[in-house]
C-alpha cells in the first residue's frame, strides 16, 4: 500500500475545487462563508484560487469564478444530482440561479462580511473560516525504515524508502514513500522513527515528518583498522574525579569492563537514556595538556543508537 493511496476522512464541508491560475490580489481565495438569512437554512460558499463550491441544503454546487477589481462572476456552475424534498430543491435552484446573476462584490475592511451584488439581487455572507496553506498533523506513527531503498510501489522508475508501520490499531503495513521530511537517510542503516502524518488542506498533499529518531543500527559488517576501535557507551553519565569532580561517560570495548571516560569524542554528542556503539579513530597527541589523555578519539561512524529499556 502506498502512502499516497491511503484514504482519509475530510472533516467539514467538502466541495469540488476547480484548478486554475491564481488571481492576483484575490482576498476571496481559500475562504468560506455562511449566508446571512432570516431562515434556518444557511447556504454556504467556499472559494479556492479560481474554483467555487457551495451548498444550499441538498446537492454540492461547484464551478469557477473570475474576479477583476470589484467585479465578480461565476461560470460553469453545476451540481450533484441527489433528490431531496421539494423545499430544499426549490431553495437550491433559487440560490444557484442568483449566483449566475452576480456581477460584483463588496468585502468589508475587517474581512468579516461579503456582499455579492447583481442586477436586482444581493446576497450577504458572514466569514466562516480560511483554509490555511500549511501542513496540519492528523496522526502519529511509529515506523521501521529498511536499510536499502526499493522501487516505489506506485512508480517503478523511482527509488523510495521501504517503511513498515508499527503503530497500534489500524496499520498501513509495508509501504513506500519517496522521503520522510527531516530524516537524513543513509543506505546501510535501519531506523525506527516516530513521524507526524500531515496534510495540506488546500491541495490534499500528504507528507510524513520526523518527530523522533527512536533507534538507528548499522547493518553492514565492520572491521576496525589498526588505529580504530569499537566503543560501547552506557546510557547515563556517572560521577568521577579528574582535576575536579565531574560527570563522565562509561565506555568499554565489546566484551570488556566498563570504565570512566574523561575525554570527549570529536563529532559525537551524548544523549542520556540511550546506549551507543561507535566506530572511532584513535590518534596520539604529541603535546597533550597536563593531566589529560594522550589519545584523541574521533567518531567515524555511529553503529548503534538504542533507547534504554525500562
Amino acid at each position: 500500500m502506498n502512502f499516497k493511496q491511503i484514504s482519509s476522512c475530510v472533516v467539514g464541508m467538502v466541495f469540488l475545487m476547480v484548478a486554475g491560475q491564481a488571481q492576483s490580489n484575490n482576498r476571496l481565495a481559500w475562504t468560506e462563508w455562511n449566508q446571512v438569512t432570516p431562515s434556518s437554512s444557511k447556504p454556504t460558499l467556499a472559494f479556492t484560487d479560481s474554483g467555487v463550491g457551495a451548498f444550499a441544503g441538498c446537492n454540492r454546487i461547484f464551478g469557477s469564478y473570475k474576479l477583476t477589481g470589484a467585479k465578480l462572476s461565476f461560470s460553469s456552475l453545476g451540481s450533484t444530482k441527489m433528490a431531496c424534498d421539494d423545499s430544499k430543491m426549490k431553495l437550491e435552484r433559487q440560490f444557484l440561479d442568483v449566483l449566475t446573476k452576480i456581477q460584483g462584490f463588496k468585502l468589508s475592511k475587517d474581512g468579516k462580511t461579503l456582499n455579492l451584488i447583481g442586477k436586482n439581487t444581493r446576497l450577504n455572507f458572514g466569514f466562516a473560516r480560511a483554509t490555511p496553506n500549511v501542513f496540519v498533523e492528523s496522526s502519529r506513527k511509529i515506523l521501521n525504515v529498511s536499510p536499502e531503498m526499493t522501487t516505489c510501489f506506485d512508480d517503478a522508475q523511482k527509488q523510495c524508502l521501504l517503511l513498515e508501520d508499527l503503530s497500534d490499531g489500524t496499520s498501513w503495513g509495508k509501504f513506500t514513500e519517496s522521503q520522510v521530511e527531516g530524516l537524513n537517510f543513509e543506505s546501510g542503516y535501519s531506523y525506527q522513527i516516530q513521524v507526524a502524518v500531515e496534510t495540506n488542506p488546500r491541495n490534499q498533499q500528504r507528507r510524513l515528518r520526523l518527530l523522533e529518531l527512536v533507534m538507528q543500527h548499522w547493518t553492514k559488517p565492520v572491521t576496525p583498522l589498526a588505529n580504530q576501535k569499537i566503543l560501547e557507551i552506557a546510557p547515563n553519565l556517572v560521577d568521577c574525579v579528574g582535576m575536579v569532580p565531574m560527570k563522565c561517560m562509561q565506555v568499554r570495548e565489546p566484551g570488556q569492563n566498563w570504565g570512566n571516560f574523561f575525554e570527549g569524542i570529536a563529532g559525537f554528542s551524548f544523549k542520556p537514556d540511550y546506549s551507543y556503539k561507535l566506530l572511532v579513530n584513535v590518534t596520539n597527541l604529541e603535546n597533550p595538556p597536563m593531566d589529560a589523555s594522550s589519545l584523541k578519539y574521533t567518531l567515524i561512524r555511529l553503529l548503534d543508537f538504542d533507547p534504554v529499556r525500562r
